[in-house]
């Protein structure tokens, strides 16, 4: 039996954060992605975090500058993430999060 063939397309975007303690929404439409990984700078001053409405500057998964996290799935082909859902918050001024994802394609 053949497999389903599912399309995604390779996709990134940069989050600033303006304002420490004050969350920035990863995107305001949904956008539902298969794999993310995010990527801080290694030129951000502080922590930089990852999560959910409940993120803040000291509340997430959080990334040091330099570090790389890969969000996985159990099931590449059954599960994705909306991203509109995830915030960004640092605990320094105008420290950034690098996310690259597969946005999944109808």
């Amino acid at each position: 039996m053949p497999m389903e063939t599912q399309k995604a397309k390779l996709k990134g975007l940069v989050k600033t954060v303006a304002t420490a303690g004050t969350k920035v929404q990863v995107s305001t439409t949904p956008l539902w992605a298969r794999g993310v990984i995010l990527s801080a700078p290694a030129a951000n001053a502080g922590v930089v975090y990852f999560g959910d409405v409940g993120v803040s500057s000291s509340a997430g998964l959080y990334l040091a500058p330099g570090a790389v996290v890969e969000l996985k799935f159990a099931s590449q082909v059954d599960c994705a993430i909306d991203l509109s859902g995830q915030y960004v918050d640092a605990a320094t001024n105008g420290d950034k999060l690098s996310i690259g994802y597969l946005e999944v394609v109808q």
